[in-house]
């Protein structure tokens, strides 16, 4: 089966990208190719799994990377609505730091508002 990818645009700076079948092998240069222009601007990028049937270490090779890259700009890249499949394997690998994966899209959304609003209001002084 091969790997569905939507790329919505969910504000200034965020996406979503919905990854739907199989991150394998065979289909992760392609992920990466469709992920590599948001690497470079988005401020956050949510990867909702809800439909990620199966992810092989390749798969989590691609994650890795894209957190990585996010990371450089300091950006944001976070999961959301893992399939159980897919979970069983995030939990089994421990190679995502477990505050960055979200049981919904929802949960998701709002972490990354207060991400948000921190980084739009750190530089006030409260003070003066």
């Amino acid at each position: 089966m091969a790997l569905r990818i939507e790329i919505e645009e969910r504000g200034k700076d965020r996406f979503l990208v919905r990854l739907d079948g199989r991150l394998d092998t065979n289909t992760a240069s392609d992920c990466e190719r469709r992920l590599a222009p948001l690497l470079e601007t988005a401020r956050q990028i949510v990867l909702h799994l809800e439909e990620l049937e199966y992810i092989s270490s390749m798969g989590l090779r691609v994650l890795l990377s894209a957190r990585k890259a996010m990371a450089a700009h300091r950006g944001r890249l976070v999961l959301a609505s893992p399939s159980p499949a897919v979970q069983k394997v995030l939990d089994l690998a421990e190679i995502l730091p477990a505050t960055d994966i979200f049981q919904s899209l929802e949960s998701a959304d709002i972490f990354l508002d207060a991400v948000q609003h921190k980084e739009k209001y750190k530089d006030i002084d409260v003070d003066a």
